[in-house]
């Protein structure tokens, strides 16, 4: 099976908050954000990053990563290396090419030097399985 991203979002923040009755908790995305704007760039930036994958096989680990490249090319953020383990989804009924996971990525004081196209990459085992664009543009002029 080949990992599909299938959910992808910035955000504002992110909170786990517990379900009635005690049982789990469900993730709430807080402000989502197709453009960043910063008071001025550059600047630092605080965010989260919501991601959603399935065609991961249960058994055995898998290698996340993912990073953000700024538009002249830079990395400005790498999460290195994130291993997922194992069985990721409880609903045995799914067939397998459903199973996968859906978990928050928090990120502080983000270093953001100009305007302009950003580049989220995510890669699953060494593969690219998506690229979404980030607009960074100063809110005062």
């Amino acid at each position: 099976m080949k990992p599909t991203l299938t959910t992808f979002v910035f955000s504002e923040d992110s909170k786990d908050v517990p379900n009635p009755g005690g049982e789990g908790a469900s993730l709430h995305i807080i402000n989502p954000q197709n453009v960043f704007r910063p008071p001025f760039v550059p600047c630092t930036y605080s965010f989260s990053v919501t991601l959603g994958l399935i065609g991961l096989e249960d058994t055995g680990d898998h290698k996340l990563e993912f990073n953000i490249v700024s538009p002249n090319g830079d990395v400005v953020l790498t999460t290195g290396t994130i291993n997922l383990h194992g069985k990721q989804t409880t609903d045995q009924s799914l067939p397998k090419e459903a199973h996968g996971l859906t978990f928050n990525l928090d990120f502080r004081n983000v270093a953001l030097r100009e305007e302009g196209k950003y580049t989220g990459n995510t890669l699953v085992n060494g593969v690219n399985v998506g690229t979404i664009p980030l607009w960074v543009y100063a809110g005062e002029n």
